[in-house]
């Protein structure tokens, strides 16, 4: 009788696997089937047998692994004694989703998981309950580029049980955070209160939607340890908020708002060659950030700007945002400075409108000067002449008399001394060290000189554009020197 080797391999190989199958099960479930958004659940696969491979599992419903943990145990099966394995795998859903099912190798042999569906629902607002948290917001419908308030509410019972928070704010697209938070707390009726105010610009039109916040809180438990003794430890509780939908309407205009506008100048008038500071100022409640700088052509003058400066701010409550763009004028003659205007969108009012500073008049007194600098000349020593006297020198007056000359002297040399380069010196070196005064002090030269006005370019261009420029030195030197 012959044998075939090989057929027989395959039964032997299909009588192991059928042994294995009938010693070994694989069974997948959820910690929980319906969670409340922001929730965590647990998917927890058992599997029994002899040689069980773990599965790799990184997304769980779409959904990323958060966490895995891995716990072995034994049971008895028809008298035998098997080993079994639970893997769990941690994730946070947003969204209902179905759990696809997943492969577990056990002794060689390929298991599949029952396919499960999660249900995820909603969190619901009851005021009675003592942990709640909640989304609301002064508006529900705006324009593109309006501001909204929206306030996170967390409210707990004073019962000593909270040992820490964890705050994890709202989250949404195409919303610009305008300014820090504020918080303000109170309590009232045996419950503490924290309210936590976001101030939002939409980017975009549409429906947006910002999506809910969560608190951890740790809560005081009382559990028993090995000895049996009584311990406290934290239990972490979720309190998820509601989310918050948005309508954005597209605005008439790209600036939004209710805005205030000034402008003023250090002096109306000045002398030729000197310059006058010009401050532009804009106050108001709307999306002042997108403000473009203003522009100051003047054909008699040479102008430099600024980068504008802006900073938002929370005063009583409300937002407030303030626009600064400061400017150099260096007239050559007698001007006016035209009107700035700024053309914005009212949301409350439903209109447009356009609001101006008024002219600024700058008279320049005296004429062009060529050439601003100013020349320093040491001063001019006298020659103190003095008729020496053998006989004084044996009278009370002799050392009187020696001691004027001897001071005499003194001075003399000191009036030798370059006192004022020395402090030329001394102040020269404190402006190449810093641009910005290089600049104040080339200014008045720019109107009668081309090579001051390069240097003042350039830095100009280096200190209020940030470009990364270099500066000739060697040039500045000259041209300060000149004005010191």
């Amino acid at each position: 009788m012959t044998i075939n080797l090989g057929r027989l391999s395959v039964i032997i190989l299909i009588i192991v696997a059928i042994t294995a199958s009938l010693r070994s099960d694989v069974t997948a479930k959820l910690s929980r089937n319906t969670i409340t958004k922001g929730d965590s659940v647990e998917l927890i696969i058992t599997a029994s047998g002899e040689n069980i491979e773990q599965p790799n599992v990184i997304k769980v419903g779409g959904f990323s692994v958060e966490g895995t943990a891995t716990e072995n145990f034994f049971h008895s099966y028809n008298g035998d004694i098997r080993r079994g394995y639970k893997f769990r795998y941690g994730f946070t859903p947003d969204r209902s989703t179905v759990i696809d099912p997943i492969e577990v190798i056990i002794d060689g042999v390929p298991h599949l998981t029952e396919r499960i569906e999660l249900k995820v629902i909603e969190p619901t607002y009851n005021p009675q309950d003592p942990y709640t948290l909640r989304v609301v917001s002064d508006k529900s419908e705006l324009y593109r580029g309006e501001t909204v308030r929206v306030d996170i509410e967390y409210k707990e019972i004073q019962n000593g049980s909270v040992l820490d928070r964890k705050y994890a704010p709202p989250k949404g697209e195409n919303l610009w955070l305008k300014t820090n938070t504020d918080v303000s707390q109170f309590q009232k009726s045996g419950y503490n209160f924290i309210t936590i105010s976001y101030f939002f610009t939409p980017q975009k039109s549409g429906d947006l939607v910002i999506d809910s916040a969560k608190m951890r809180v740790a809560l005081r438990e009382n559990q028993r340890d090995t000895f049996g003794f009584f311990i406290q430890s934290p239990k972490w509780k979720n309190i998820i908020s509601n989310s918050l939908n948005l309508k954005v309407k597209e605005s008439p205009k790209k600036i939004v708002g209710d805005y205030e506008i000034k402008v003023a100048v250090d002096s109306d008038e000045v002398e030729a060659n000197k310059p006058v500071n010009l401050t532009l100022e804009i106050r108001g409640n709307g999306n002042i950030e997108d403000i473009e700088p203003f522009k100051l052509p003047i054909n008699s003058a040479t102008v430099y700007e600024e980068k504008p400066s802006i900073e938002h701010r929370i005063e009583n409550g409300k937002y407030m945002g303030y626009f600064k763009q400061k400017f150099v004028v260096i007239p050559t003659q007698s001007l006016t400075i035209d009107s700035f205007e700024l053309i914005y969108f009212n949301p409350k009012e439903q209109s447009s409108f356009s609001i101006k500073t008024e002219p600024i008049k700058i008279k320049v007194i005296g004429k062009m000067v060529k050439d601003s600098s100013l020349k320093v000349e040491k001063g001019v020593s006298k020659d103190n002449s003095v008729t020496h006297n053998d006989n004084l020198f044996n009278s009370n007056y002799g050392y009187l008399i020696l001691s004027f000359v001897l001071g005499s002297i003194i001075t003399f040399i000191a009036t030798l001394i370059p006192w004022t380069k020395i402090r030329k010196l001394n102040i020269l070196r404190k402006i190449y060290k810093n641009d910005r005064e290089s600049l104040k002090m080339i200014l008045p030269a720019v109107s009668s000189s081309d090579e001051a006005y390069s240097i003042a370019d350039t830095l100009s261009r280096k200190i209020y554009r940030g470009e990364n420029i270099k500066v000739d030195r060697k040039r500045l030197k000259q041209i300060v020197k000149r004005a010191v």
